[in-house]
């Protein structure tokens, strides 16, 4: 009789990104690169001011490099903002509806209700959504934890 052996399941989890989600995971990667890079290239700079040659070409090379980088993280979080606009709270993951909820909150503190009663009340109406996303969006990564540690 044949020995049994266990069989191997690969899980793979495939999301269902929309193409915003998408350009907004890239954007958030090549940002991460270049802050590494930053850092490297800050590593680098303060070795040469170490030794005196601050000012030489290799310096003004690493200085450009840096603020080159600098912008491009700028353009990417612009980016990475306009795609988060295009979203719809349903999609969006719990970490983009915190900071969504943090900036109306921050909107409805420099918002005068007595001067702007309508953009006050929406304001406070597209708070109450986003935070009921971010509950729904956390209670169902709880769930999902609890369910995966029950196996």
């Amino acid at each position: 009789m044949a020995k049994l052996k266990p069989d191997y399941i690969e899980w793979v989890l495939t999301l269902n990104a929309s193409d915003a989600q998408k350009e907004i995971h890239n954007l958030s990667e090549k940002n991460k690169e270049l802050r590494d890079s930053n850092r490297d290239i800050k590593k680098a700079m303060t070795d040469l001011i170490a030794t005196g040659k601050t000012g030489g070409k290799q310096w003004k090379r690493l200085n450009e490099q840096l603020k080159e980088n600098n912008k491009t993280i700028g353009e990417n979080n612009k980016k990475i903002a306009e795609c988060e606009k295009r979203l719809d709270k349903t999609t969006m993951s719990a970490n983009q509806l915190a900071r969504k909820a943090n900036a109306l909150r921050k909107e409805l503190r420099d918002t005068v209700k007595s001067l702007q009663p309508e953009k006050y009340a929406a304001l406070e109406k597209e708070l109450k959504e986003v935070e009921k996303a971010y509950g729904q969006a956390t209670k169902k990564a709880e769930g999902f934890g609890s369910l995966s540690a029950q196996r």
